[in-house]
């Protein structure tokens, strides 16, 4: 399904339904991780892929790279 809608992170996890220790725990992340890609540490593409999968299911819709803005990823955002 092709969608132009876009997402921020910061909004996502400003909605999140559940705490960010169960994102944490369906994710597989260490939750200081999780909470580092909220602050917009960088992240490597696996970790950011895990975070999304795991918000994809609290959301009911897919999220990914293509349509997430705000997540710092090594070697995508690097000038």
């Amino acid at each position: 399904m092709v969608t132009d809608q876009a997402y921020a992170l910061s909004k996502l996890f400003r909605d999140l339904p559940v705490p960010i220790t169960e994102v944490a725990r369906m994710s597989g992340l260490n939750e200081v991780t999780v909470a580092r890609i909220r602050d917009g540490k960088k992240t490597r593409v696996s970790t950011a892929n895990k975070l999304l999968k795991a918000m994809s299911q609290i959301y009911g819709y897919d999220l990914n790279l293509d349509n997430v803005t705000g997540i710092n990823v090594q070697g995508i955002n690097e000038e």
